[in-house]
Parts: structure tokens; C-alpha cells; sequence
């Protein structure tokens, strides 16, 4: 025992010089304090080197500078960084959110959860989401579906009559009175105008993609027929007033009225319709600023149909025969019969062609302005039909029917061809909306084609028996232009 405390002693010396030169192991940082901890002192609980299982150590600081904290080898646990908690929230936009960086993961449709993410707060919504179908329509400006209604009221080009179907001349001439290229003959032709015509148009569209680049739309119109005509007759009875559907050569009497030989008149009537329609797709080009420009293009169809009958009536007072080309009797009318002579000439156009165009449309408030030009190229399908008849009524007799007329005679039939044509169009309308789905408009139309067959052309007056009387199929144009009246539904 004489030596136990010495021993005991040089232990502690020994042991004590021992810890002393061990290297020091730097201390990891402490993980970051949340804003409601950090006015506490953190603390580091490390095992005892003593056998003793309650000793507790505090960490000494080294006595040299400390290198950089050594990084976790892989994401910390679960907590308050700086940024959104970890979990499956999608990509985020680019930011600081701590020496981690921002979690993985989609957020979906709700966003983040709540809690706390540092000073940095939680990510933004995405900018643009799916929008539903046809979620672009503005009723109004910029619809989705639409369809307009309009009743027209528009006025056409005249009939034409290229020759004199109807004269006068002095009785002094006889036979001849009324010919062409005798003395004194007058034309006794009237101007065939059609004046205004109503008519309906219905125009159907539609977008067919969320934002309102590519259409389509369709139109159908339509104009009621038309009718204009004037008529001469010999109002004192007795063929005073000379009356002749003049032929040049022909071997026939054309005379109507003449004195001591016939009494009668002259109706000369024509008829016009005129419809079409089409179908075009759109292509958007600018919606700014209550402006939208549209492009088009597509098919167009038009149709018209017009025809000119002549009637011409006569009481004889003297006994007339009617014979053929060979000279062989056909029919013989006493005095007192009657005779009706009818020319029949009939046209059809039909086009059929390419058009483009360009629409606008400028909205301020309730107004609105609409436009359209378009154009359309093609051809035109025209045919001319020719008939011509002889009524003869002879007093206590059978009637008897000829064929051929005065100008309808060797020519009778039907002819066509094919001709390339031009059709420009313009629409201006001003619009009104009594509600988002409601507008009113007023507008003017104008439609031009440039070559038709028209029946008043097609009239040939001469008579040789071998190419005369022809059919010329002589072209000109076709216009109709004027306003409509609408009504505009949208969605």
C-alpha cells in the first residue's frame, strides 16, 4: 500500500498527457433552427470516454482555424429548409429555396399543402391550365358557332334587247310598213327593267379549334323571280296603228296590225331569278383591339335562269293561208279568226368556281362594323333554249298549232357552251347587339359576273333559210346589288 498512491498518481499524469495529444475531431454544424427555436441554445450529447455512463462532456473548441463543415452526404431529414417540405410536388419555377434545392414532384391540380416554407413562401400556380372546348368564344366579338339570318332586297342589271322586236311605220307602205330599213320605220322597244326584288340569305360558321384560328362557313341565297315586259297595241280596231315584228327577208308576213288586214298587239315579257351559295374555310389573322381580320377561301355556285317571251295577237279581216317552206298549205283562217304568234328564248348560267377572300370585323361597345370582298374564278355552264309556235284559230274551225314563230324559227332548240368567268362581291354591314347573343344588321351587297348568256342577245332577226336566224350566244355581264336586313344569332 506503501506505493498504491504514488501509482495512482502517475496514472492520472500519464492518462491525462495521453487525452491531450489525441487529434479533435470538428464538430458537425447543428441542424437549422426554426424560427420558434431559435431564441434556445442547442447542445450536443456525446458518450462518455469514462466507464461511467453518466458523465457528460462538453465539446472544446480546437486550437487551430476550422475547415469547412463536411456536407451531408444526402438530403436531411424532414423539416424547415428554407423551402417546400420534401414530397411529391411537382417541378417548380427556378428560385432559392436552400442549400437543397426545391423538392421533386408534380403539385397537381390543389397546390401545395400548407405549412411553413421559409422565406421564400410556396411555389405559384402554373401559369396557363387545359381550357375547355371553345372556351375563346365571346358571344359577341368573337363567337363560336353563329348563324344569320337576313332578308335582301336587291336590284339587277336590265334585259338587254339587241334588235327592234316590236315597230311602226307609216301605212303608206303597205306590206313593208314597219320593215327594217324602210322609210320611216320606228322601233317601238321599251326598257325591260326588273326593279327590286326580296330575297333570303342564311349564313351558318363555326371555329373548329380552342382558339379560334381555323373555320368554316356556308351561305344560301336566294331572289324571288323577277318580272318586267311592256306590250303595243292597236287600240282604234281597224289596224290604224301599224304594228310588225320585223325579219329581215323573211318570207313570211310578220305584220300584227295593219290597216284592212289585222288588228292586234305585241306583249313582250321577260323573267329573272337569280341564286347560290357557297362554302369557305376561314383562317384567323389578327383579333386585336376590337379588330378581327379573316382570311377565306373555298367553292362558289350561282344560278340564273331568265327568258323573254314575245306574244303577238291579231283579229284578221281578211282570209289568210299559211303555208311551209315547200309551199304546201298548213292551215287557212277566214275573216274573223285569230292568230297567236309566241317566241320563246330561254338562258341558264351556271358557275362554278374557286373564291377567296377576306372578311373584317371591327367591334366598339354595342357596334359593330362587317365586311367582305371576295373572288371567285371559273367557268360558267351557259345554254340558250329557242322555241317558236303558230296558234291559228280559224271561226267555226278546229285549231291549228304550227311550229315556229316570227324570230323563233329554224333555230329552235337548244344550244350551250362554256365560258371562264370572273365573279367579284362585296358585302358592308353595320351591326347592332340588343344582347350578347343578338345582333341586328343593315347592310349593302354588290355581286358582279362577268359573262352570261342573257336572252335579249340571242335574238337574230334576219332570214336567208340556210344560216340565218342563228343563235349568237352573245355574252355580257350580270350585276345585282342591294341592302340587307338581319338578324344575327351567336354562341
Amino acid at each position: 500500500m506503501r506505493y498504491g498512491i504514488p501509482l495512482a498518481i502517475t496514472s492520472l499524469i500519464v492518462g491525462g498527457g495521453v487525452l491531450s495529444a489525441q487529434e479533435v475531431v470538428p464538430v458537425p454544424p447543428p441542424d437549422p433552427v426554426p424560427p420558434s427555436l431559435s431564441g434556445q441554445t442547442p447542445s450536443l450529447t456525446l458518450p462518455s470516454l469514462s466507464p461511467s455512463p453518466t458523465t457528460q462532456l462538453t465539446p472544446t473548441t480546437p486550437s487551430g482555424p476550422a475547415g469547412p463543415a463536411a456536407p451531408y452526404p444526402s438530403a436531411p431529414p424532414p423539416g424547415t429548409y428554407g423551402g417546400p417540405p420534401t414530397g411529391p410536388y411537382g417541378s417548380l419555377p427556378p428560385g432559392p429555396y436552400g442549400p437543397y434545392g426545391p423538392p421533386p414532384g408534380p403539385y397537381g391540380p390543389y397546390g401545395p399543402p400548407p405549412g411553413p416554407y421559409g422565406p421564400y413562401g410556396p411555389p405559384p400556380p402554373p401559369l396557363y391550365r387545359r381550357a375547355p372546348l371553345f372556351s375563346q368564344g365571346d358571344p359577341a366579338g368573337n363567337p363560336n358557332f353563329w348563324l344569320d339570318v337576313e332578308a335582301l332586297i336587291w336590284w339587277s342589271k336590265s334585259q338587254p334587247l339587241s334588235v327592234p322586236v316590236v315597230t311602226t311605220g307609216p301605212a303608206s307602205q303597205g306590206a313593208n310598213a314597219g320593215g327594217i330599213g324602210v322609210p320611216g320605220t320606228a322601233s317601238l322597244n321599251q326598257p325591260l327593267n326588273y326593279g327590286a326584288a326580296g330575297g333570303a340569305r342564311l349564313t351558318l360558321g363555326g371555329w373548329c379549334d380552342v382558339s379560334h384560328t381555323w373555320g368554316i362557313e356556308g351561305d344560301l341565297f336566294s331572289l324571288g323571280q323577277q318580272s318586267t315586259g311592256f306590250s303595243v297595241y292597236d287600240h282604234s280596231g281597224n289596224g290604224s296603228l301599224v304594228i310588225n315584228e320585223p325579219v329581215i327577208g323573211a318570207p313570211y308576213s310578220t305584220q300584227v296590225s295593219a290597216p284592212g288586214v289585222e288588228t292586234g298587239g305585241v306583249a313582250v315579257s321577260s323573267t329573272s331569278q337569280f341564286w347560290g351559295g357557297g362554302i369557305n374555310g376561314l383562317y384567323n389573322l389578327m383579333r386585336r383591339d376590337g379588330w378581327t381580320v379573316n382570311l377565306m377561301g373555298g367553292f362558289r355556285y350561282l344560278q340564273l335562269n331568265e327568258q323573254i317571251n314575245i306574244v303577238a295577237n291579231s283579229g284578221l279581216f281578211t282570209t289568210t293561208t299559211y303555208t311551209d317552206n315547200m309551199g304546201n298549205t298548213l292551215a287557212t283562217a277566214p275573216p274573223g279568226s285569230t292568230v297567236a304568234v309566241i317566241d320563246h328564248f330561254g338562258t341558264r348560267n351556271d358557275f362554278y368556281g374557286g373564291q377567296v377572300g377576306v372578311k373584317f370585323q371591327y367591334m366598339s361597345d354595342r357596334w359593330s362594323v362587317n365586311g367582305m370582298t371576295t373572288l371567285a374564278l371559273g367557268g360558267t355552264h351557259e345554254s340558250v333554249s329557242v322555241n317558236g309556235v303558230t296558234n291559228v284559230y280559224p271561226v267555226n274551225a278546229a285549231p291549228v298549232y304550227l311550229l315556229g314563230g316570227n324570230y323563233a324559227t329554224l333555230q329552235s332548240g337548244r344550244y350551250w357552251e362554256d365560258r371562264f368567268a370572273a365573279v367579284p362581291g362585296f358585302q358592308l354591314t353595320v351591326g347592332y347587339q340588343f344582347t350578347p347573343f343578338i345582333r341586328g344588321t343593315i347592310g349593302y351587297n354588290f355581286l358582279l359576273i362577268s359573262n352570261v348568256v342573257r336572252p335579249g342577245n340571242q335574238i337574230d332577226n334576219t332570214y336567208d333559210g340556210v344560216v340565218h336566224p342563228l343563235v349568237p350566244m352573245t355574252n355580257t355581264s350580270y350585276w345585282t346589288q342591294g341592302i340587307n336586313l338581319g338578324l344575327q344569332v351567336s354562341f
